[in-house]
């Protein structure tokens, strides 16, 4: 069903106003790394944001080293994160099966 339009306007004003639950995992997100000391960078539509380019999104590009991935992934699993590059590959096995 589609949304209605003046909810899609809602969503988008509370995302310009660094609102939304996108800017609130991304609190969460920067947070957890900078506390376990792991350098980062974000990156696609958040970083352009922070450039002026405003666009919404429904995610958040974050840059990090293969080792404190995997540093973070031991520390925070299961803990509310969702491990997207395995959910990819989970949903694409339910697609085709």
């Amino acid at each position: 069903m589609p949304v209605p339009i003046l909810d899609v306007a809602r969503a988008a004003d509370r995302f310009f106003m660094a609102q939304s639950p996108i800017h609130e995992a991304m609190r969460r997100l920067t947070q957890a790394l900078a506390e376990m000391g792991i350098p980062f960078a974000i990156a696609g539509a958040m970083a352009a944001n922070a450039h002026g380019h405003r666009r919404t999104t429904a995610d958040i590009g974050i840059l990090i080293r293969r080792e404190d991935l995997a540093r973070f992934k031991e520390r925070h699993a299961g803990l509310g994160w969702l491990d997207s590059a395995k959910a990819r590959r989970i949903s694409a096995t339910r697609s085709t099966a």
